[in-house]
């Protein structure tokens, strides 16, 4: 397992992610770049956003630039690298809240994240908790 350092900055490829999804500007945006988490705002990550980080920075292996890429034009692939994300943030946050309650709110909100404009509104919000909660690839 890849040890990430947390980063309070941008991402080297940070302009062109918002020049694409403006969005992602917004201070509380995380991203994973080689064996970093970015985070352009200071927010401190969850230990359930870290799991979700962790696959994109696996994922991206020693070489993020291509991965980055792909991600800024194949909506496909996006859909794809978020889902396995999201599902990483979602068993990370089970396993440390065990209250169904709380899970289920956790799943909806991870479902709506996944379903914004953040990611290109990809996916419906149905779809997304669905997807997340199945583990199939839509």
């Amino acid at each position: 397992m890849r040890v990430l350092e947390v980063v309070h900055g941008r991402p080297p490829n940070y302009e062109a992610i918002v020049a694409l999804f403006p969005g992602a500007a917004h201070p509380g945006v995380l991203f994973a770049y080689g064996n970093c988490i970015y985070t352009p705002g200071g927010r401190r990550p969850t230990p359930a956003l870290q799991a979700h980080e962790r696959v994109h920075c696996e994922r991206q292996g020693d070489c993020p630039e291509p991965w980055w890429d792909r991600y800024l034009v194949d909506p496909s692939f996006r859909l794809e690298e978020e889902l396995l994300a999201h599902r990483a943030e979602y068993r990370a946050y089970c396993v440390r809240h065990p209250n169904r309650a709380k899970q289920a709110r956790m799943i909806d909100w991870i479902a709506e994240k996944l379903a914004a404009p953040l990611y290109g509104s990809l996916v419906s919000v149905d779809d997304a908790r669905r997807a997340v909660l199945e583990r199939g690839i839509l």
